[in-house]
C-alpha cells in the first residue's frame, strides 16, 4: 500500500510523488565468508527470500550499475523492506525498535577476483591469503598444495576441487584481472595455465589421476614465483575500501519500508588497510616533496600535513598520529630499516612504501588510533566501466536472522510525478481494452456475436495472470502429475503415480506421445494468447507507490497491442471478403 513517512509529509513534500527504483543482482556471502547463490533456510517454505545469520561474516551483496552522480545526485537515498526471523526473543531494544542492520559500501578488487578460489577444501587457505592480499603467504601455501599433489594420495584431493578451481579462474580471476592492468599478464598467463591443468583432472578418462593430480604441481609452482614478483605490485593495484555506513533498526511486520540517506562524502574510521593505504600515500608524498627528513632525522611537522589531507581529523588526534608516526619511522631509521639519501628516506631492502607501512601496522608499531577517512561514493566506491556499486548487508543482532529478496532493497532515483505515472497505468488499461475489442471484432467478422462474445471472454480468461503460471507450470515439467489419457487409465486401473499403469511399453509410449500433443497444445495456446497481466501491473506500481516503467510495463503492453492489432485487420479484412464471396 502507499504509505509516505509523517516526516515527509509535514515537510511539504507531495505524497503521491512515486518512487523510482534502482534494482540491483542479489548474492550472498556465508559465514565463512565465501560466495553463494542464496542464504540460510529458516524452514519457510516459499523460497521467495534467503536469510542471513545475525553477528557473523554473512553478508548479503548488492551490485547496483548506473550508479553516476548525473543520475543519482549528491545524496544515496536507499530504501529497503527485509524481514527477520528470531530464534529468541532478543534484548528490549531489539524488540521495541526491531532488528539491528548496517549497510557496507564496498570496492573490494580482490573479493570480486578472487572470491571464488576459496571454494573447496583443497585451494580454500589459498583463495582466503589471495583475498585478503597476502600474496607472499599465498605463494608459500601454493608452494605446499604442489608439494602434496606430488606425494601425498590422490584420495585427499576431491576432483570437485579441481573443477571450481578451473571455473574460479576462468569465470571470475581472468577476467578481473585484465580490467586491473595490462603489466599482469604474466600473472593471468600462469593462471590460465593452472585452470587448463586442473581442468584435465577433473576431466581425466585414463585412470592414472594420481599422475593428473602431479601434472598440476608445476603451474602452481610457476604462478607461486609470479606472485611472488607481482605481488606488491598487485596490491597496490587491487585495493579493498570497506565503508561500514551507520547502522538502523528495520521495520517489522511489513508495517512500512526503512528508508536511509547518505551524503556523497561519507567519514568513516577505516580498516587496517585503509589505514595502511592513507599512511603509505601520506609518507610517501611527504617524502617525495622532501618534507619528511629534517636535520638528519624525521620532521616533527607531520600534524599540520595530516589536517591539510584530512580537515576532519580533530588537532589533537592529528597530533597524536603525527606522534606516533614520527616514532615509528624514527625507529625504523635507528634499526637501520630505513635511511636518509638525498635528504630522502629510502628503505633499505627496496619495499615500497605501501608494503612498508603495512608492516608497521601489522606489527603494531604504528596504531591509527582516532583515524577517520573519507570517502566519496562515486570516485572511490563505484568502479567498472558500468559504474557498479556493491552494498553488502549485515543483521548485528546475534542469534537473528535477517531476510531478503533481490527486490527487497534498491537505490531511490529521483521521484517521478503521480500524473504521469497515472497516465501510464491509464494508457495500460486502454491498451488492453484495445486488444479485447480488436479480438472481439475479429471473431465477429465470421461468426455470430453470441459465439464471438463467448470467444472473447474465453480469451480474456485464459490470458489472466493465474491461468497463464498454471499453464507454464504444467508445459514446463514444473507441476507433478501425468496427462489425461494417461490419468484416465490409472483412474480405471486403480493405479496412481507411483506405481504406473498396467500396459505393454509401446502403449504406454502411445500413450505418452498423445498426452504430450496436448501439452504442446498448451504451450501453443500460451503463445498466441495475450497475457493481461502485463497490462494491469501499472495499477500494482502505482498502488505500490512506485512509478510505473515505461521498459518493463508501458513498452510490453504497447507492443502487444500493436502485434494483435495488425494480425487482427488482415484476418477480418479476409473473413468479410470470403463471406462477400459467399453470398455471391
Amino acid at each position: 500500500q502507499r504509505q509516505y513517512p509523517a516526516a515527509e509529509t509535514e515537510a511539504g513534500q507531495n505524497p503521491l510523488e512515486c518512487r523510482v527504483p534502482q534494482y540491483g543482482s542479489l548474492t550472498f556471502i556465508n559465514n565463512e565468508g565465501l560466495p553463494t547463490t542464496s542464504g540460510v533456510n529458516v524452514g519457510d517454505p516459499w523460497m521467495y527470500r534467503s536469510f542471513v545469520q545475525g553477528s557473523t561474516d554473512a553478508r548479503a551483496v548488492w551490485h547496483f550499475a548506473g550508479i553516476t552522480p548525473d543520475r543519482i545526485g549528491d545524496t544515496l537515498r536507499m530504501e529497503s523492506r527485509f524481514e527477520a526471523f528470531r530464534t529468541i526473543k532478543g534484548d528490549d531494544e531489539s524488540i521495541e525498535n526491531g532488528i539491528e542492520v548496517q549497510y557496507t559500501l564496498v570496492n573490494d578488487l580482490r573479493a570480486e577476483c578472487f572470491a571464488a578460489l576459496s571454494i573447496g577444501t583443497t585451494f580454500r587457505p589459498f583463495g582466503d591469503a589471495m583475498r585478503a592480499g597476502d600474496f607472499e603467504v599465498a605463494a608459500d601455501i601454493l608452494d605446499t598444495i604442489a608439494k602434496a599433489l606430488e606425494t601425498a594420495p590422490e584420495t585427499d584431493f576431491p576432483n570437485v576441487d579441481f573443477q571450481n578451481l578451473e571455473n574460479a579462474i576462468l569465470n571470475q580471476t581472468v577476467p578481473e584481472l585484465k580490467r586491473v592492468k595490462s603489466e599482469f599478464a604474466d600473472l593471468i598467463a600462469r593462471f590460465q595455465v593452472l585452470a587448463t591443468e586442473a581442468g584435465e583432472v577433473h576431466r581425466d578418462q585414463s585412470g592414472d589421476r594420481a599422475a593428473a593430480c602431479a601434472d598440476v604441481a608445476d603451474p602452481c609452482r610457476k604462478l607461486a614465483a609470479q606472485l611472488r614478483k607481482d605481488g606488491e605490485a598487485l596490491f597496490e593495484e587491487m585495493p579493498s575500501i570497506r565503508v561500514p555506513l551507520k547502522s538502523f533498526r528495520m521495520t517489522e511486520f511489513h508495517e512500512g519500508q526503512d528508508q536511509t540517506a547518505y551524503n556523497r562524502v561519507v567519514i568513516y574510521a577505516p580498516d587496517q588497510e585503509g589505514a595502511t593505504r592513507f599512511f603509505a600515500q601520506l609518507i610517501g608524498d611527504m617524502n617525495e616533496a622532501g618534507r619528511l627528513v629534517q636535520d638528519g632525522g624525521i620532521t616533527t611537522e607531520i600534524a599540520p600535513v595530516l589536517l591539510e589531507a584530512n580537515d576532519r581529523m580533530e588537532p589533537e588526534d592529528a597530533d597524536n598520529l603525527a606522534e606516533k608516526i614520527e616514532q615509528a619511522l624514527q625507529s625504523e631509521l635507528d634499526a637501520g630499516t630505513l635511511e636518509i639519501q638525498d635528504g630522502k628516506l629510502v628503505i633499505v631492502d627496496g619495499r615500497r612504501w605501501l608494503r612498508f607501512v603495512r608492516s608497521l601496522i601489522n606489527e603494531e608499531k604504528l596504531i591509527p588510533q582516532g583515524l577517520t577517512l573519507k570517502a566519496d561514493i562515486y570516485e572511490d566506491l563505484v568502479r567498472g566501466e558500468q559504474d557498479i556499486l556493491r552494498v553488502e548487508v549485515a543483521c548485528l543482532d546475534d542469534m537473528m536472522y535477517l531476510g531478503m529478496a533481490r527486490s527487497e532493497l534498491f537505490i531511490r532515483l529521483d521521484d517521478a510525478s503521480f500524473s504521469t505515472a497515472y497516465a501510464k497505468a491509464i494508457l495500460n488499461i486502454a491498451l488492453m481494452l484495445g486488444v479485447i475489442i480488436v479480438i472481439g471484432v475479429q471473431a465477429s467478422c465470421i461468426v455470430k456475436g453470441p459465439v464471438s462474445l463467448v470467444f472473447t471472454l474465453t480469451i480474456f480468461i485464459i490470458g489472466q495472470s493465474s491461468v497463464q503460471v498454471l499453464i507454464n507450470e504444467i508445459t514446463g515439467g514444473q507441476r507433478k502429475g501425468t496427462g489425461m489419457i494417461e490419468s484416465a487409465v490409472m483412474i480405471a486401473q486403480h493405479k496412481n503415480e507411483s506405481t504406473g499403469i498396467d500396459a505393454s511399453r509401446t502403449a504406454q509410449k502411445g500413450i505418452e506421445l498423445v498426452d504430450n500433443v496436448g501439452k504442446g497444445f498448451l504451450g501453443s495456446i500460451k503463445a498466441i494468447i495475450p497475457n493481461f497481466s502485463t497490462f494491469t501491473d501499472g495499477s500494482s506500481y502505482l498502488s505500490a507507490g512506485f512509478d510505473v516503467p515505461w521498459n518493463s510495463s508501458v513498452l510490453p503492453s504497447l507492443l502487444t497491442y500493436i502485434g494483435f492489432l495488425i494480425p487482427s485487420i488482415l484476418m477480418a479484412s479476409a473473413y468479410l471478403k470470403f463471406r462477400e464471396l459467399e453470398s455471391k
